[in-house]
């Protein structure tokens, strides 16, 4: 082969070197940035990970809560059950006839003043007596209603504070109950955000391995391409070596004296 045709293989195989660096760093970029986005997307993920692990602490914090308010809640209205059944048990009617009991003493005390200091039959006493006996009852009935009247609303304060209390217990489990909702929902989003992002993950993995593989390709196509270049190189190198390495070896046999470049040649026509 001429050394014009080696020449032009040469000039060739330099430019498809050249075109071959040039697709080797765009291709490098490529593979560089999409290994980039894979690493930011798995940082997220991770971060989303540990954000979803704290809110399922607390959604679970609230709920433990929400169950012991409930069982508090159930606890008071079994109370206000049993104590409302007590006085509706207890309570009774008082009659129609409204009573006056300070009125209702002094009747009775005047009857017996009579019994004791005026004379009559016997007929007359006997009603004068069953007059004070039943007044007696009606006074008798009447305090006995006062106090269960007295009982009543004792309870029924009781009653009212416990309502309250159970009312307030229902506000906060209400409270936390909404928030553990809402925190549950949030769940659900950033879960189906994570979701998303490792398919983007996926993906991003996806084209770096591909731009990693053709990257590899042209890296082993850009290595045969040097060598392709190198090889007439190294080539006419030798010869050239070689045809000093007859001349210093001439001028050994014509024992003339040497130059310190003629040792060189030798030294590396040695190698």
């Amino acid at each position: 082969m001429s050394n014009e045709k080696i020449v032009e293989n040469v000039k060739k195989a330099e430019d498809e070197v050249s075109a071959l660096k040039k697709q080797l760093d765009e291709l490098n970029a490529s593979k560089e940035s999409w290994f980039s986005k894979k690493s930011d997307i798995g940082k997220e993920i991770r971060e989303k990970i540990n954000k979803v692990k704290e809110l399922k602490k607390e959604r679970n914090s609230l709920t433990n809560s929400v169950r012991d308010l409930k069982k508090k809640r159930n606890t008071l209205n079994k109370e206000i059950g049993s104590k409302i059944k007590n006085v509706l048990a207890k309570k009774k009617v008082v009659g129609g006839k409204r009573v006056n009991p300070s009125k209702l003493k002094k009747d009775i005390e005047s009857l017996e003043f009579k019994l004791q200091t005026e004379p009559m039959k016997i007929e007359a006493e006997e009603r004068i007596m069953k007059k004070i006996n039943e007044m007696k009852e009606e006074l008798k009935s009447f305090e006995k209603e006062k106090g269960e009247s007295e009982e009543f609303k004792k309870v029924s304060k009781e009653v009212d504070n416990l309502k309250e209390d159970a009312n307030k217990i229902h506000e906060q489990l209400q409270t936390k109950a909404d928030k553990s909702q809402d925190l549950h929902e949030t769940l659900i989003k950033i879960s189906k955000e994570i979701d998303d992002l490792k398919e983007k993950e996926e993906e991003a993995y996806k084209k770096f391995f591909d731009y990693k593989q053709e990257f590899t390709q042209v890296n082993n196509k850009l290595k045969d391409k040097i060598k392709v270049v190198r090889k007439p190189i190294e080539k006419s190198k030798q010869k050239a070596l070689e045809e000093k390495a007859q001349k210093v070896e001439k001028k050994i046999s014509n024992k003339k004296k040497l130059t310190t470049e003629d040792l060189l040649v030798m030294q590396r026509n040695n190698k």
